[in-house]
Parts: structure tokens; C-alpha cells; sequence
């Protein structure tokens, strides 16, 4: 019912759980016009449509992240054909586009597909409404799974969205495309958002040294003499380890294709035995 996520006895939209607060219009009991408003300050406990239009408070339901990303994915707008794009590209140098909220609607958008020039790595902006950041990993790179520089890219973006659920730790996604897979790294809380915070407000050397010891985590499974290498799967292994040290907390997930190479859903990395969990 609509009442579970939103004050009212009206029709109301699906996904009206995303947003913190609604500007809404009522017509004979039902909402008839919603429009995103970051800046209402108050709730009500109303269980109708209020007389006059106005801002109500949303209670955000507690949603799963491969049910927040399905959501996200099978998106009817350009972000399917975008994750494919990206999925089939094969060039050497990184690619990605910038996830965003429309404006004064609950749809979201992909951005334009972005190339890295005279450097390998692609750098992507977050603005107002961007609340995910997706890019890939060339085959031919060291170490394929999230770098410490990817994660904490993550900080600006954050700290730029002004949109719906600003201060949720699930609005939040870092994606990567590497060896033929597509990965989600998902934030558990927003104090694991805030502990990533402090290490970048600490200043270039802070950050340096975080992308540094992602890596040097992953070099450990690496022995020229042995012949020992590692795989995404061991840098995952590491990754958790790492961010979890950290106190951040995080969440890996890969998503699963159809036959033409689209996303159809996203099964979870389970934090202890790395086993992939159907979760939508």
C-alpha cells in the first residue's frame, strides 16, 4: 500500500521511497503532481492527502542493495544500454559515465560515455544529481578490481549530490566493469561514508598513501619466485579485509546477464566465504 512509504491514502508512485522529502498536490484525496524537495524540514503523521499542497515526510524504507540496484538497472531511460556499451568496450584506456537523478522526477539517468585523454585512467565529475559513478578496468591492468583511488573518488561525489536520499548510505554506488563483469561497491552505513571523509580530507598524502596500500593489499598474493598471481576474486578477499580495518564498511555485488549482455540482476559477494548470493 502506499501508506507504507509515503502519508497518504492516494495512488502513489513505486519509488517514492527514494526521496527524503516530496512536494506533493492533491486532487479529490489522491496526489495528482510530486515533486522532488530537499529542503522541507518537517514530518507529518497524516494519513491523508493534506488540504493543501505542501511538504510531507517520506519514511524511507529500509531497502536491500541488490533490490536498489535491479531497480536501478532494468531503469526504462538510457542506463541498460550504457552498462552494455560499457561492458562490450575494448579499448585500452578507461571509459565511464556518471549516474544522475532527473530533475523534479524520481527517474534516473545515464550520462554521456567519457574517455580518458593522454592519461589511462578516465576522470568523471560528480554534480548536483550524480549519485553513482561507473568505469572500467582494461584487461591489460595490474590489478582489475576497485582501486584505493577509485573508493575514494567517492568522497566529492558525496559531498556534491544535492538530490533525493542525500543522507543515505544506499543512494550511494561505485561500479566497475572488468574482465567481462560488471561489480557494485555499496556503503553499509553513512558513518563508513564518513570514515572514507576523513581519510580524504586529511590531506594528498592521506590519499596517496590509501591508494598505495589498496594496492600493496593486493600485491601480496603476487610472488615472482613461486609463480603465485593474484585474481579479482583474491583482491576481493583483500578489499574487504582492507576497508573493513578501516572502518568502512562495505558491500561487493556482481550483477548476472542475459544472452545479449544486459544486466538482469545482482547477486551479493558474501564478506566471508566470497560465494555469490541471489539477492533481488
Amino acid at each position: 500500500m502506499c501508506s507504507e512509504n509515503i502519508h497518504s491514502s492516494g495512488p502513489c508512485n513505486a519509488d517514492v521511497w527514494a526521496a527524503t522529502y516530496l512536494r506533493i498536490s492533491c486532487s479529490d484525496g489522491s496526489i495528482s503532481d510530486i515533486q522532488i524537495n530537499r529542503n522541507a524540514n518537517y514530518t507529518t503523521n497524516s494519513t491523508t492527502c493534506p488540504q493543501d499542497e505542501g511538504d510531507v515526510g517520506v519514511l524511507p524504507d529500509s531497502e536491500p542493495p541488490c533490490k536498489n540496484l535491479k531497480k536501478l538497472t532494468d531503469n526504462p531511460t538510457n542506463i541498460a544500454s550504457r552498462f552494455n556499451e560499457l561492458k562490450n568496450d575494448s579499448g585500452n584506456f578507461e571509459k565511464g559515465f556518471r549516474l544522475e537523478k532527473v530533475m523534479n522526477s524520481l527517474n534516473s539517468q545515464a550520462g554521456d560515455m567519457e574517455t580518458a585523454s593522454n592519461t589511462h585512467s578516465v576522470t568523471i565529475t560528480g554534480e548536483a544529481l550524480t549519485f553513482a559513478i561507473a568505469h572500467n578496468h582494461p584487461n591489460e591492468d595490474d590489478f582489475l578490481f576497485f582501486s584505493g583511488k577509485d573508493i575514494l573518488n567517492m568522497v566529492p561525489l558525496v559531498n556534491n549530490y544535492l538530490g533525493p536520499g542525500f543522507d543515505e548510505a544506499i543512494t550511494f554506488t561505485l561500479f566497475l566493469v572488468a574482465n567481462g563483469q560488471t561489480y557494485a561497491l555499496k556503503f553499509d552505513d553513512m558513518q563508513s561514508i564518513q570514515n572514507l571523509k576523513d581519510i580524504y580530507n586529511s590531506g594528498i598524502d592521506a590519499r596517496n598513501k590509501f591508494h598505495r596500500n589498496v594496492n600493496e593489499e593486493y600485491n601480496n598474493d603476487v610472488n615472482v619466485q613461486t609463480g603465485a598471481t593474484t585474481s579479482i576474486a583474491k583482491q576481493q578477499r583483500r578489499l574487504y579485509d582492507f576497508l573493513d580495518n578501516n572502518n568502512i564498511n562495505s558491500t561487493f555485488l556482481q550483477a548476472t546477464y542475459n544472452a545479449n549482455g544486459f544486466i538482469t540482476g545482482w547477486e551479493k559477494i558474501n564478506k566471508t566465504t566470497l560465494a555469490k548470493e541471489p539477492c533481488n
